[in-house]
């Protein structure tokens, strides 16, 4: 019988120190700078948490948006802090060309807090730079949101 109870007592300390379910992360909708009619100037694009747009020296053509993200399974009324990869580019589809993405932005301040259910909701913008040796074309890419549990 002793060994039946070091057993039983070993399996109720796993199933006690089971995990709790991973946070998801999903992304609702992508960033979008939509079409852009670029001058021969070098200046940047932007598109707000918002959702606005802000071509400065280009033309906007419409199609922005900003992205959608959706925290869920995250923990209870916490709070995380939202920071972004430096150093991104979009590649032009087909090559011949690249763009940086910078200024990376939300919605959130860089502060999200879930709610009781463990979700939140928060829109990112951005900004890219558009020179007058920027080859036309469709682009794109990839960029990292870090989540830190404060």
């Amino acid at each position: 019988m002793r060994g039946l109870a070091g057993l039983l007592g070993i399996l109720g300390a796993l199933c006690v120190a089971a995990p709790a379910p991973a946070l998801e992360f999903v992304e609702k909708t992508e960033l979008e700078f939509g079409g852009i009619a670029a001058t021969q100037s070098q200046g940047p694009v932007a598109v707000t948490p918002q959702g606005g747009s802000n071509c400065g020296v280009h033309t906007c053509l419409g199609g922005h948006q900003a992205a959608r993200m959706h925290i869920k399974k995250a923990d209870r009324s916490a709070q995380y802090s939202l920071s972004y990869s430096t150093g991104d580019v979009l590649t032009r589809v087909g090559g011949g060309g690249t763009i940086p993405l910078q200024n990376l932005n939300d919605s959130a301040g860089s502060l999200i807090t879930t709610n009781k259910g463990g979700n939140a909701r928060f829109r990112i913008g951005g900004e890219i730079l558009l020179g007058p040796d920027t080859p036309g074309g469709d682009y794109t890419g990839t960029y990292t949101i870090i989540l830190e549990l404060q």
